[in-house]
């Protein structure tokens, strides 16, 4: 398995758990923001996104 490295510069730093699920994001009323976890995403996937 290949890894990647992704750094954030700007992280979020709200509770993910105060976030609504929506579909396979997070949506943040508060920042109107969504937030994907690409944790067990490949590497292809997430280029492809």
């Amino acid at each position: 398995m290949d890894y990647a490295s992704i750094v954030v510069h700007n992280p979020y730093n709200r509770d993910g758990n105060d976030m609504t699920n929506k579909e396979d994001k997070k949506f943040c009323s508060s920042c109107n923001n969504k937030d994907i976890d690409f944790t067990n995403w490949e590497i292809e996937e997430i280029e492809q996104y």
